[in-house]
């Protein structure tokens, strides 16, 4: 993620808006506060993918569809 200034995006907006077209995600930023954030097509999927890649790291999975034989305790 690159951060700019606007004077610096107001320059060449083509070679920033080349950049998130390649896949990165540029923050404006005007005195110091984000005021634009430009990001890639596609990137809620591209962020979607990436939050289940850093779970998959740490998830366990399996089959929680079919019945076990384990007995539960019900609350009365």
């Amino acid at each position: 993620m690159e951060k700019i200034l606007v004077k610096q995006f107001t320059v060449n907006p083509a070679s920033f808006l080349k950049k998130v077209a390649a896949g990165q995600t540029i923050i404006i930023l005007d005195e110091g506060k984000i005021i634009a954030k430009l990001v890639p097509p596609g990137y809620p999927n591209i962020a979607a993918r990436k939050k289940l890649e850093q779970l998959q790291k740490t998830a366990i999975v399996g089959d929680v569809i079919s019945p076990t034989e384990a007995k539960w305790e019900s609350a009365e």
